[in-house]
C-alpha cells in the first residue's frame, strides 16, 4: 500500500492533466461508488475498450484504474502505451498495479516505443525499480542518438543495481560531456537509495566516486553531504576536511551537516578546528556549534571572545547570550564601557543573558569595574529589572563621581522600593551636584509611590524637610511633594508660598502650578492677583487656567467665569492665547461673547477668530443671534477664504432653523446592562430619578445643510442601547393652549412643567410632526424635558410647538439657560 502511494504522487501531472480534461468535457464516468473493486475495474475497463466513448472518458478511466486496477487491467493498458493522447495515462495507471506483468510491459514497450512515449516509461521503469530492465537501459543510456539518453541514466539511479550503478558511474567518469552531469545526478540517487538500504559501504564508495570527478559543485556538495551524513558515527574528520574547501557550496553544506550530524566526538572536532580555523571560519564555526547547542562547545566559543580578532570576539559574545552560564558575565563585563561595536554587543549579552547567578554575577563585576564601565553595568542591572542590585544601587548613589551617582538614582527610579524611601532622601540631602538632583528626585517620588500605605507616602520627606537647613535639599523635598499631591504634601506647599526664601517660595508655586487636580485652584488665583512676583502670578495663571480646563465638576457656566477671570487678569497675548483655547472648550455661549472681544485686537485676532468660530457653531441653537452676530463679525475681520466660507454657512443654518426648538441642554447618556432601547424607555433614569446628580450641559446645533434643525445625539455619544435627556425653558405672555410637534429617532417621552405629556415607545427615523401632542403652555416660564431612547444608528430628533391650530405661535420665547449659572 505505501509503494502504491509513493507512485501516485509521482504521477501527479498526469492526474492534473486529465482531471482537467475531464473538466473541460460534459460527460464523465461515474464516481466510486460502494461496488467492489473488480467490477469497478471492469466498468472502467470496459469504457477503454469501448469504440463510442471519448477521449475525456477513457483519460477520467485510466486515472480510476489507477487506484482500483489490477492484473486484469495490464493487458488493455499496455496496449494504450503507444497511444499518442493516451499513453501516460495509460503508463500512469499501469505504474502502482503490484504484479510483474506491468514490468514485462513496460519492458516491451521500451523495444517498441520511441520519442516522448519511450521517455515515460523509461520513466515509468525507474519508478518501479525493475532490475531486469537495466541492461535495455544501459544500452540506451550509452547511445547519445537515442533521444532518451538522459531518462535512461535516470532511471538507472533508481534501479541502483551493481549493474545500473557501474554504468552511470562510467558515464559520469568517462561519458559525453553533455551526460556527465546526468549520471552525476543519477548517481547521487543511487547512493541516497542504497544508504536507506543500509547499504553504506556501496553508498559511500558513490559519494566519493562524484566527489572525485569532474561534477557541477552543487552535486559534489551534494555528495559531500551525503558522505558526512553516512558516517556521521565518525564525521568529525570529514566536517573538518570539507570546512576548509575552497568551494562556497562545499563549506555551505559541512556547516549544514554541523549543526545536524550529532555526536560528543564531533563537537569535539569542530572545537579543535574553532581554535586554529582563520577568523571567517571561526566567525561561521562559532554560529554553527550555538546552532549544535551542545554544552561541550561552550568553553571554546568563550575562549574567542577574548580572542585577537574583533569580529570573532563579537560573534562569541552573541554566542554566551544565547547559551552563556555565570562564567560569561566576567568575559562580557569586561567589554563594556566603550563606544565600539564590541562593547555594544557585549552590553546587549549581559541584558538578555538567561541563567542562574547573572545578576549575582553582573553585581560582583560592577564592583570593581571603573569610569564608563561602571556605569554601564549600572544601567545593564536597571534594564534587568534587578531587584537584587538595589543595595548596591544606594551604595552607588552616594559616589563622589557624579555620573556615577546619577546612573545610580536613574536605576533606583526602578529599582528602590518603598521602604527604601528614607535612604534616597538622605542620600538626596548630601548631594552637591545640581546635575544629579535631578535623577534623585525621579527616584524618591518612584519609591514614595511604591509606599502601600497612601497616607504615608509623604512621611520621610516631610520629616527631612522640617530638619533640612540646606535651601537647595528644602527645594528638592518641595518639588517632590508636589509630584506625590496628596493632602500633607499641599499643606507644606501653601506654606512654603509664604517663606522668607526667595527660592524657597519659587519652588513651592511651580510645584503648586503643576499640581494635578483642582485642590489648588483657589491657591494659584489668589497667587496670580495678589503676589508681588510677575512671574508667580504668570505660573499660577497657567496653571489656574490649566486645571479649569480639566475639573470634570466645573459646570459649563462656572467654567466660562473661571476663564473670564483668568482673561483679566492675562497680560501677554501668551497668556491670553491660552484662555482663549481654552475658552474655545468651553461649549457655552457666554464663552462666545467673551472671545468676541479679542478678534479686533492684533497679537490674538487669529486665535480669537478661530475661538469664535468654534463656540459660534456650538452656541448657534442656544443663542441664535448671538452666533449669527459672532458669524457675520467673523466673515468681516478674517482673511482666511474657508474660514469666511465656514461663518456664511453658520449664517445660512441658523436661518434655516424655522421655528423648531434647537435650544437644549442634554444630559447622558444613560444605560442599563443587559436593556435595549424599549426597556430603558420605561426605565426612570437620571433626570427622572428624585435628587439625582445630573450634569447638563448645551446641545450642539444641527449641522445637516438640508435639516439644521434636526439635533443630532449620536455625534455626542456614539452607540446603541441607550437613552438622553434634554431640557430646555418656554416663557409665554400667557396662558395658551397650542400643539407640540415632534420627530425622534427613537422613542420619546415629554415633560411639560413635570407632567408626561406625550409617550411613544418605537424604533423609527426621525421626521418632523410624526407625533404631536396638545399642551397648555402656562403664564410665564415652562420648563421643557424630553427622553430620547438610542436602538441603532442614527439617534436624532426634532420638535417645536404650534398655536391650537397649527400656525406659528407668536409671544412665546425660547431659553435653554433660562435657570441660575451653574443649575
Amino acid at each position: 500500500m505505501e509503494k502504491r502511494r509513493y507512485k501516485l504522487e509521482r504521477g501527479v501531472l498526469v492526474v492534473v492533466a486529465a482531471f482537467a480534461l475531464y473538466c473541460c468535457c460534459g460527460e464523465v464516468c461515474a464516481a466510486a461508488d460502494n461496488s467492489s473493486e473488480s467490477a469497478r475495474q471492469s466498468k472502467y475497463l470496459a469504457v477503454l475498450q469501448s469504440a463510442e466513448a471519448t477521449l475525456p472518458q477513457k483519460a477520467r478511466a485510466c486515472q480510476e484504474l489507477a487506484v482500483v486496477g489490477g492484473r486484469d487491467a495490464v493487458p488493455v493498458l499496455a496496449e494504450l502505451l503507444g497511444d499518442q493522447r493516451l499513453g501516460d495515462y495509460a503508463r500512469f495507471a499501469l505504474e502502482p498495479i503490484d504484479d510483474v506483468s506491468v514490468d514485462e510491459a513496460f519492458r516491451r514497450a521500451l523495444d517498441r516505443l520511441d520519442g516522448k512515449l519511450l521517455a515515460g516509461v523509461i520513466n515509468s521503469v525507474g519508478v518501479r525499480g525493475d532490475a531486469k530492465a537495466v541492461g535495455v537501459l544501459s544500452k540506451l543510456a550509452r547511445d547519445t542518438a537515442s533521444g532518451v539518453a538522459g531518462e535512461a541514466i535516470a532511471a538507472l539511479g533508481q534501479i541502483a543495481t551493481s549493474e545500473a550503478v557501474e554504468t552511470i558511474t562510467e558515464i559520469m567518469a568517462n561519458g559525453p560531456a553533455d551526460l556527465r552531469t546526468a549520471a552525476g545526478d543519477a548517481t547521487l540517487v543511487a547512493a541516497e537509495k542504497l544508504a536507506d538500504q543500509d547499504e553504506r559501504d556501496a553508498a559511500a564508495k558513490l559519494y566519493e566516486a562524484i566527489c572525485r570527478a569532474d561534477m557541477p559543485s552543487h552535486i559534489r556538495a551534494a555528495a559531500v553531504y551525503g558522505r558526512i551524513h553516512l558516517q556521521s558515527y565518525d564525521a568529525g574528520a570529514l566536517l573538518v576536511e570539507q570546512l576548509k574547501s575552497d568551494d562556497p557550496a562545499i563549506v555551505e553544506v559541512a556547516l549544514r551537516a554541523a549543526r545536524e550530524v550529532p555526536g560528543d566526538n564531533v563537537t569535539q572536532k569542530l572545537v579543535a578546528e574553532l581554535k586554529k580555523a582563520d577568523t571567517a571560519l571561526q566567525i561561521l564555526l562559532i554560529q554553527a556549534l550555538a546552532d549544535r547547542g551542545d554544552a561541550g562547545a561552550y568553553d571554546g566559543i568563550k575562549t574567542l571572545a577574548t580572542g585577537d580578532s574583533s569580529a570573532v570576539r563579537i560573534e562569541a559574545m552573541k554566542v554566551l547570550a544565547r547559551m552563556g552560564d555565570a562564567s560569561a558575565i566576567p568575559v562580557l563585563a569586561a567589554a563594556v564601557g566603550k563606544t565600539t561595536e564590541e562593547a555594544k554587543v557585549a552590553a546587549a549579552a549581559l541584558r538578555t543573558i538567561e541563567t542562574n547567578g547573572a545578576d549575582e554575577a553582573i553585581i560582583n563585576a560592577l564592583k570593581t569595574a571603573e569610569g564608563n564601565a561602571r556605569i554601564e553595568l549600572i544601567d545593564i542591572l536597571s534594564d534587568r529589572r534587578s531587584k537584587i542590585a538595589t543595595p548596591v544601587m544606594l551604595i552607588e548613589a552616594d559616589s563622589a563621581d557624579p555620573s556615577i551617582a546619577r546612573a545610580a538614582f536613574k536605576a533606583l527610579t526602578e529599582l528602590a522600593g518603598g521602604q527604601d524611601l528614607p535612604t534616597l532622601v538622605g542620600l538626596l540631602a548630601k548631594l552637591d551636584s545640581e546635575q544629579t538632583r535631578t535623577y534623585a528626585e525621579n527616584a524618591c517620588v518612584a519609591a514614595a509611590h511604591k509606599v502601600e500605605d497612601k497616607d504615608k507616602r509623604t512621611e520621610a520627606i516631610l520629616v527631612a524637610l522640617n530638619s533640612a537647613k540646606n535651601i537647595a535639599t528644602r527645594c528638592s523635598l518641595l518639588r517632590i511633594l508636589g509630584r506625590i499631591a496628596d493632602g500633607r504634601a499641599l499643606e507644606a506647599l501653601q506654606a512654603a508660598v509664604d517663606d522668607s526664601n526667595d527660592d524657597i517660595r519659587d519652588t513651592a508655586v511651580r510645584a503648586l502650578s503643576a499640581w494635578p487636580d483642582s485642590r489648588v485652584i483657589e491657591t494659584l488665583s489668589a497667587i496670580s492677583q495678589n503676589s508681588s512676583n510677575n512671574t508667580h502670578r504668570v505660573l499660577a495663571l497657567r496653571g489656574y487656567v490649566r486645571l479649569v480646563g480639566i475639573d470634570t465638576l466645573l459646570s459649563q457656566a462656572d467654567r466660562v467665569a473661571m476663564y473670564k477671570l483668568a482673561m483679566s487678569r492675562a497680560d501677554s497675548p501668551g497668556d491670553k492665547k491660552l484662555v482663549l483655547a481654552g475658552l474655545a472648550n468651553a461649549a457655552h455661549p457666554d464663552a462666545l461673547k467673551i472671545v468676541l472681544e479679542y478678534v479686533d485686537q492684533p497679537q490674538v485676532r487669529d486665535e480669537a477668530i478661530l475661538a469664535a468660530m468654534k463656540l459660534a457653531q456650538a452656541a448657534a441653537g442656544a443663542r441664535q443671534e448671538d452666533a449669527r452676530i459672532a458669524a457675520q463679525k467673523i466673515a468681516e475681520v478674517t482673511t482666511d477664504p474657508q474660514l469666511r466660507s465656514e461663518a456664511g454657512r453658520l449664517v445660512k443654518t441658523i436661518d434655516g432653523f424655522a421655528d423648531f426648538i434647537v435650544g437644549w441642554q442634554v444630559a447622558g447618556p444613560y444605560m442599563a446592562e443587559n436593556r435595549n432601547h424599549a426597556e430603558l424607555f420605561g426605565m426612570a433614569l437620571g433626570p427622572e430619578e428624585a435628587g439625582a446628580d445630573v450634569k447638563w450641559s448645551v446641545m450642539p446645533a444641527g449641522t445637516d445643510a438640508k435639516r439644521p434643525w434636526i439635533l443630532d445625539l449620536l455625534k455626542l455619544w456614539p452607540g446603541n442601547s441607550r437613552v438622553a435627556y434634554l431640557r430646555t425653558w418656554i416663557k409665554s405672555d400667557e396662558s395658551k393652549d397650542a400643539v407640540l410637534e415632534a420627530g425622534s429617532d427613537d422613542g420619546i417621552k415629554v415633560w411639560l412643567n413635570g407632567k408626561l405629556v406625550h409617550a411613544n415607545n418605537v424604533a423609527r427615523a426621525a421626521i418632523p410632526g410624526t407625533d404631536k401632542a396638545k399642551i397648555t403652555l402656562k403664564t410665564g416660564w415652562n420648563d421643557l424635558m424630553l427622553k430620547i431612547t438610542q436602538n441603532v444608528d442614527p439617534w436624532e430628533f426634532c420638535l417645536r410647538i404650534t398655536g391650537a391650530d397649527g400656525g406659528k405661535l407668536d409671544e412665546i420665547e425660547v431659553d435653554c439657560l433660562h435657570t441660575a449659572p451653574g443649575s
